[in-house]
């Protein structure tokens, strides 16, 4: 059941997602989101993609790390527990889209599960696959 009570402002991190198709400016938008959150601040990157944020190291003041393959959740949140840990205001992660499709990304982890649990017996892989 859910109870409701008057709400306090309070100091509540914001998750905020950036979407849109390749080269429409996602990286370039949350840097300048980012900027303004940090009010003057460094804040961190979180780079899976190979050091491309980097093109705008002359237009915004972040710290860049490189977070490489496998791209399991623990590897994104051993980053971002990191980033928190060292103070950073604001923290941006370029991209999330790696957790699910990138090397030893979930559908990379999935496909060893199956593997593990069924082998090359397809009438088990598909009784197991879900």
């Amino acid at each position: 059941m859910i109870h409701f009570r008057p709400a306090v402002r309070s100091s509540v991190g914001l998750l905020i997602g950036v979407i849109g198709a390749s080269g429409s400016g996602k990286t370039f938008s949350a840097l300048r989101l980012a900027t303004g959150m940090a009010e003057g601040k460094r804040f961190a990157l979180i780079d899976t993609e190979a050091g491309r944020a980097l093109h705008y190291a002359d237009q915004f003041q972040f710290d860049h790390g490189d977070l490489k393959p496998p791209f399991r959740p623990d590897a994104y949140a051993e980053a971002i527990h990191a980033a928190d840990g060292a103070g950073y205001p604001v923290i941006v992660v370029d991209s999330f889209s790696h957790e699910h499709a990138g090397d030893g990304g979930l559908l990379d982890w999935q496909e060893e599960e199956l593997t593990r649990m069924a082998g090359e017996d397809w009438k088990r892989r598909e009784a197991v696959k879900m």
